[in-house]
């Protein structure tokens, strides 16, 4: 936090020459509680305009993930921050460099929407690492590259632009938002499958493993448990226990980094609730 104490909060960054309405709108919000406001209302438009567009999100049934597109570049960013946190300085420019560029390569997709959800991820794992600098230059970038006017008003440049603001000037605030996206992300989900989903499930944990330092986070913990393991018997029913969609359920999805089975067994603060998992595992076995 202190990295971003130090910022003069009273110089505002320079605009664009070119602002359309929306983004000029966000720029003069009166404070972060406003922005913070806007942003949470873009992230649901981004995920129903490409729930409308992209055919998957209606394909896929409620037992199986959404295919986690750009884990490539969450996974440098990952190892950018890791590096800088164990002072491999050097190495850690070297590979945010690559990602940065990989950026570049995916706002030049003619339908980025894809890519939402990686945009809300991003930020965690900076977060997590506190690599409050580089999340702020992540942002800048993130917008600078989708500042054309073919997709400066498409909605994840303008979550990058609130986002850029809110760090700007309170760390603490960015915080909160962005766990705060993983819960509408969820409730978006739900509304379009009409019912709770492993998609809104993983995102919910997300939230919880995030926020971990509060007392509501064990009772948060055990909400989202009972959500599995409820949908895991459902899959169960309908699809047998040795089924293809149970045993990705239980193991996680190859390639998804963020499975939520791997969240919960690493989650280090919750012995109780690995065992509570490990009965959910065998009660569900085959015999």
């Amino acid at each position: 936090m202190a990295q971003g104490s130090s910022r003069n909060s009273s110089t505002s960054p320079r605009l664009p020459h070119e602002i359309p309405a929306l983004a000029s709108r966000i720029w003069y919000a009166s404070d972060n509680l406003r922005r913070i406001e806007l942003l949470f209302g873009k992230l649901r438009e981004m995920i129903d305009a490409s729930a409308s567009k992209n055919h998957i999100w209606s394909q896929i049934s409620r037992f199986e993930c959404l295919p986690a597109f750009g884990q490539d570049l969450c996974s440098q960013i990952a190892l950018a921050s890791e590096l800088f946190a164990t002072d491999h300085t050097a190495t850690g420019t070297a590979v945010l460099k690559k990602a940065f560029a990989y950026i570049g390569q995916v706002a030049q997709e003619e339908d980025i929407f894809i890519y939402g959800q990686l945009f809300i991820d991003i930020p965690f794992v900076l977060l997590d690492y506190q690599q409050h600098r580089i999340l702020q230059c992540y942002l800048s970038h993130l917008y600078g590259v989708l500042d054309t006017p073919e997709k400066r008003c498409h909605p994840i440049a303008q979550m990058a632009l609130l986002m850029q603001h809110i760090t700007n000037e309170d760390n603490d605030k960015v915080i909160e938002s962005i766990e705060r996206l993983h819960y509408i992300a969820a409730d978006r989900y739900d509304a379009i499958h009409h019912a709770v989903n492993f998609n809104s499930i993983e995102r919910r944990m997300e939230a919880v493993l995030f926020n971990g330092g509060n007392g509501q986070s064990q009772s948060d913990f055990d909400r989202v448990l009972a959500s599995f393991e409820a949908l895991l018997e459902e899959a169960i029913q309908e699809h047998g226990e040795v089924s293809e969609t149970t045993i990705s359920m239980k193991n996680g999805v190859p390639g998804f980094s963020g499975s939520l089975v791997r969240s919960i067994t690493s989650c280090l603060d919750s012995i109780s609730t690995k065992d509570i998992m490990k009965q959910v595992f065998e009660s569900s076995a085959p015999v």
